[in-house]
């Protein structure tokens, strides 16, 4: 069945696509891979042409789904750009389809093979042919690789996109891997790769054991003990990626997205005609990002790893000097150590319920450095026992297993802020018996807390940019739509998460001859929430200009207004006059200002009264207070978080700006169980939040659009290269960056063809790299 068919043609078998049920989905035609499959296989230069003929017959509204299998790459440590080989491509049109030997199409491009797929460059690169994939972003990058250089287009559907769109919600289901979703939409196992091709790993007496191992993917490919299932496996992941797409498109299309009048007539528009408008292109827009990247100044990391490892190691040795005072091998504690960092701070501990227990003292192993030798003993072990005396402090945060957390974020609580003016100490400081003992131990922590940041770095930015980066010095990460408002997130690495430690984002550079424009827009969620609701106060707040902050403050609190009016301080002043001649206002009435602030930028995320005591650091009442305070300047806010509430539990969803769904079931649940209610809450605090985080990533969304595709800025030699929070980056000629600027500024200020309530404001600076730029 391994061979060429001579004779192709197009017949066949019907597909039923009457009805698919929004349950239960039976799809003909779908079935498990099996031993009896046949499959047209691809390997020379006649086998090839005679599939091209057949895929240009079914004409430019065709839908074909593809998938490339892909050889030496380590999809956990780097990504798809510039890294693996692509050893083979299925296609599949449809159950309709015969290329002779069934609807499968696998095309090898391996060993005597390799060079196969330079035959379907016209069919993977043409804007017109639609092809369909899941994880588009993966297959793009790969076959552009330098073994292939073949630039996908014509971008007809991407299933991992269109899952997401439908459902925001699927990581208790699974995730949106192929897998899942076929099982879940199609109730289709999908089998993993280790199940069918795992081989037993030999024990030493050469008996097979239990644990499998996955051959590489070029020895699955090669072998003959492998290679017919492997075709088959191959070949039915892009069968899946076919029927997914036509589940998945029916769903969208019967989701409501907006209704038009044309012609006196009502138009309903679905999610899919969204799909298609937005997220088809920005799939496009992502890959073209992700491929050019963000050039890097290695040296300049080297430098910083160096720093931050001295820093490290001075923190190490301070707060083991600390520890002395309790512990007298303290010098051999390995401070990184949780479970000792545990014993250290929390012991002695119990936990009844999850059945934890810290002693008072506990011994743990270490390095026989100092070849001590044993009382009795002749001879020194390699390892010896060093005990732990526990400092009793009450934990302020528990492990999901029960057991007190050592983690940066209780480390910091515990700690406080022992070297601000004032000096604020933290939880673990009123646990000791006199000032110095407290303020050593805050201080302590706060190092360990530091240890610990310096580490994150180290793992998550200084040292994988290094190694990330190309020959080229560019590092490209990938740029996922996979959060429930929309926003972006980014792996290898994750820039989204960029601290400015170590000044890491001055190593984000433009390579000689070129400069980066960093453009981010001002107080988005702010602005996207005065449209949203409507709030006649901030609108005219924001019209006004100046100090936003400092205007709420005035509306929340009386006798500031009455300060403001009686000219006894000022709301703003330009500095270029001088001197003020009575305080400003933010310096005047600070506490009332950063409560302002803290509200203006909670609100959207449904602060409570509780979260705000904790903020503020006073009663809950008095929080509650303030919190009215705020609502009495915005009514319209109120209003519209309770629509907003109730429509989440009478329908289960909230939307975005744009229109975008995200499910939110449980705040329809009146089941009364401590869950469930608090699931309800959470819930009831997406359905606020939401509408205005997904505003925010409807207009970086459409703005990249604009940018993406205009030609100006093409023409000047400017590109997109990274997108972060608020902020869009694009490189290009140091020449035209003046030019370039202004026209994404506009862009970036006017993202839709009518405007909002209130104008989008975007603060633009070019510069060298992205941290001068900020």
């Amino acid at each position: 069945m391994w061979r060429s068919i001579p004779q192709v043609s197009c017949h066949g078998r019907r597909f039923c696509s009457s009805i698919i049920n929004d349950h239960v989905h039976l799809l003909s035609g779908l079935t498990e891979a099996d031993e009896s499959r046949p499959v047209t296989l691809v390997q020379d230069t006649q086998s090839a042409q005679r599939v091209l003929r057949i895929l240009e017959s079914l004409g430019p509204d065709h839908y074909h789904a593809c998938d490339t299998e892909v050889a030496q790459i380590d999809v956990k440590m780097v990504g798809p750009v510039g890294n693996g080989n692509v050893t083979c491509l299925s296609i599949y049109s449809g159950p309709d389809v015969d290329f002779g030997n069934g609807p499968y199409v696998w095309v090898d491009n391996l060993d005597a093979a390799e060079g196969t797929l330079e035959y379907f460059r016209g069919f993977l690169e043409s804007t017109k042919i639609k092809k369909i994939w899941h994880n588009y972003s993966f297959d793009r990058h790969v076959l552009m690789n330098p073994s292939t250089k073949i630039n996908v287009q014509g971008l007809g559907g991407d299933t991992m996109h269109m899952a997401r769109l439908w459902n925001t919600a699927r990581f208790q289901k699974g995730g949106y891997s192929l897998e899942a979703l076929s099982a879940d939409l199609m109730h289709r196992r999908k089998k993993p790769m280790k199940e069918i091709f795992g081989v037993p790993k030999l024990k030493k007496d050469g008996s097979a054991g239990k644990e499998l191992l996955l051959p590489l993917v070029e020895d699955l490919q090669r072998f003959p003990e492998f290679r017919e299932r492997w075709i088959r496996y191959s070949a039915y992941d892009a069968e899946c990626t076919w029927f997914l797409h036509k589940v998945l498109k029916h769903k969208l299309e019967s989701t409501l997205w907006h209704h038009t009048t044309e012609n006196g007539q009502s138009v309903r528009h679905t999610m899919y005609e969204f799909y298609q408008k937005y997220i088809v292109p920005f799939g496009e827009c992502l890959t073209d990002i992700e491929r050019k990247g963000m050039h890097v100044d290695r040296e300049l990391l080297a430098q910083v790893e160096l720093q931050a490892l001295e820093d490290q190691k001075m923190l190490e040795n301070s707060v083991l000097d600390w520890a002395k005072r309790y512990v007298p091998e303290a010098h051999r504690m390995n401070i990184s150590s949780s479970a000792q960092k545990q014993q250290l701070l929390f012991a002695p501990y119990e936990n009844p319920k999850k059945n934890i227990v810290l002693p008072a003292e506990k011994a743990f192993e270490v390095e026989n450095t100092e070849q001590i030798i044993e009382p009795g003993k002749t001879k020194a072990k390699k390892k010896r026992e060093i005990l732990i005396k526990g400092l009793g402090i009450p934990p302020v945060a528990l492990t999901a297993g029960g057991a007190p957390a050592a983690t940066a974020e209780a480390l910091r609580e515990l700690a406080g802020k022992p070297h601000a003016d004032p000096t604020q100490y933290g939880a673990a400081y009123n646990h000791f018996d006199n000032h110095e003992e407290g303020a050593a131990a805050c201080t302590a922590l706060k190092q360990m807390y530091d240890i610990a940041s310096i580490n994150t770095m180290l793992n998550n930015f200084i040292l994988p940019l290094q190694d990330l980066a190309d020959e080229n010095g560019r590092v490209h990460c990938s740029l996922n739509l996979n959060t429930d408002t929309g926003r972006l997130s980014s792996r290898k690495p994750n820039l989204q998460n960029q601290a400015y430690r170590y000044r890491i984002r001055d190593a984000f550079t433009a390579p000689p001859g070129k400069l980066l424009i960093v453009a981010d827009y001002s107080q988005l969620e702010l602005r996207l929430l005065a449209h949203v609701t409507q709030c006649k106060g901030m609108i005219e707040a924001f019209k006004a200009g100046g100090d936003f902050h400092s205007r709420t403050a005035m509306g929340m609190y009386d006798y500031v207004q009455k300060a403001v009016e009686a000219g006894e301080v000022l709301l703003e002043w330009d500095s270029s006059q001088g001197k003020p001649p009575v305080p400003l206002l933010k310096d005047a009435f600070s506490k009332e200002r950063k409560h302002a602030k803290i509200l203006n930028f909670s609100i959207a995320y449904g602060k409570t009264p509780f979260g705000l005591a904790k903020d503020f650091n006073v009663s809950r009442s008095e929080a509650a207070n303030t919190l009215e305070r705020w609502y009495a300047d915005r009514p319209e806010v109120k209003k519209w978080q309770e629509q907003a509430i109730q429509t989440a539990r009478l329908f289960g969803y909230t939307r975005t700006l744009m229109g975008r769904y995200r499910m939110l079931p449980d705040a329809m649940s009146t089941n009364n169980s401590f869950a469930a209610k608090k699931a309800k809450s959470h819930a009831e605090r997406a359905a606020i939040n939401t509408p205005i985080q997904g505003a925010a990533a409807d207009v970086v969304m459409q703005a990249m659009l604009n940018i993406h595709k205009n030609e100006h800025l093409r023409q000047l030699g400017f590109e997109m290269v990274c997108q972060i929070h608020d902020e869009i980056i694009m490189e290009g000629p140091q020449e035209h960056a003046k030019e370039a600027c202004a026209v994404m500024v506009d862009l970036m200020e006017n993202p839709f063809e009518s405007s909002l309530s209130v104008r989008l404001e975007v603060d633009a600076k070019i510069d060298s790299s992205w941290y001068k730029a900020k």
